[in-house]
């Protein structure tokens, strides 16, 4: 579908193939930083239907690492999936309300710079000044200039 004319037919989705990018000819990564001349790292999965893939949405705050993602079953973090489960998972974000703000679930112009619910703190809580007893005092402000004088009368 995207393919030109006179050239190979396209790849997934009709994406054109990229001649020498594979698992043989991408840089592995490692877990941490190590020495030079140390053992390979393990290449990156080059499907993007893979559940590493697009927005992890954790079930509850997390270091990085622990997350419990949203439709992901414990130890699958690093699967591949079907096209359909993959983007499934988008519609099952949004309609969870895990999306708002964002992507597929945009905030009308109005609510703009607003705050997102449950991240402010409901009215009458009292909030600390915070760091403004160390900020440096306001300058003083320019005097006004000179009136102009009256017109001479004749």
């Amino acid at each position: 579908m995207l393919a030109q004319s006179g050239t190979q037919p396209g790849g997934p989705l009709g994406a054109p193939p990229i001649v020498g990018l594979d698992r043989t000819t991408v840089l592995g990564q490692l877990p941490t930083p190590s020495a030079p001349g140390a053992a390979p790292g393990t290449p990156p999965n080059l499907n993007v239907f893979n559940n590493a893939y697009g927005p992890q949405q954790c079930l509850v705050p997390s270091a990085p690492g622990e997350c419990q993602q949203f439709d992901v079953a414990p130890g699958q973090e690093n699967a591949d999936v079907s096209r359909r489960e993959w983007l499934g998972r988008y519609i099952d974000m949004h309609r969870a309300g895990m999306l708002r703000g964002g992507l597929l679930g945009q905030l009308p112009e109005q609510q703009l710079g607003a705050p997102l619910p449950g991240t402010a703190p409901p009215p009458g809580t009292n909030i600390p000044p915070g760091l403004g007893e160390y900020l440096p005092a306001p300058p003083a402000p320019e005097p006004l200039p000179e009136p102009l004088p009256a017109p001479p009368t004749p």
